[in-house]
């Protein structure tokens, strides 16, 4: 089916991209780029408009047909990512549009230097955008910020040991929206 021009309703609601609950009080914008570029950049189409406290929105434009549209939204929770904003068809009705917001989260990585003390030279602790090396590794707390969501993963692992042999280690956890997960790493 093509996209035409003309009048475009767009109507929705903008949800948590983990729950899938109702995020109030977001806003919503329409992005549009052109058909023939071979850029993938999306430009901002018109202002943002406010959803009402269940997070619902509706409104009209004129479509371009020579242009593909997506919506995205910003919320206290969180914004949504290009890669998972709903396609809008120009010249249609678009009922029914749900627009992830993704929610952000920190976890909060406490390393613990317990007896008997480690001979390792360093500790690597991943699982977030980067990953950190302590030399040498010494008793701290690591706070990065994350996606919010299930199925997350602490990664370790003690390297340059004479006695403990350099294994990975994975601590998964799962952490809410704007919440703090704590894993404690103990070797």
């Amino acid at each position: 089916m093509f996209d035409e021009s003309g009048k475009t309703t767009v109507a929705g609601q903008v949800v948590d991209s983990s729950t899938g609950q109702a995020v109030a009080n977001a806003q919503v914008r329409l992005f549009a780029n052109q058909r023939s570029s071979s850029s993938a950049s999306y430009s901002p189409e018109g202002n943002w408009r406010s959803t009402d406290g269940q997070g619902k929105f509706s409104f009209s434009f004129d479509a371009d047909a020579d242009l593909s549209y997506i919506l995205r939204a910003s919320s206290s929770r969180g914004d949504t990512e290009f890669q998972s904003a709903p396609q809008v068809t120009g010249g249609r009705k678009n009922k029914d549009l749900r627009v992830p917001v993704e929610a952000v989260a920190w976890v909060r990585i406490h390393l613990l230097d317990v007896p008997p003390r480690t001979d390792a030279v360093n500790v690597k602790v991943s699982g977030f955008q980067g990953s950190i090396t302590l030399h040498p590794p010494l008793d701290t707390v690591i706070y990065r910020m994350i996606k919010a969501g299930p199925n997350q993963v602490v990664v370790w692992e003690l390297n340059g040991s004479r006695v403990v042999p350099a294994t990975e280690h994975r601590i998964p956890y799962s952490v809410a929206g704007l919440d703090t997960m704590r894993v404690d790493i103990r070797y």
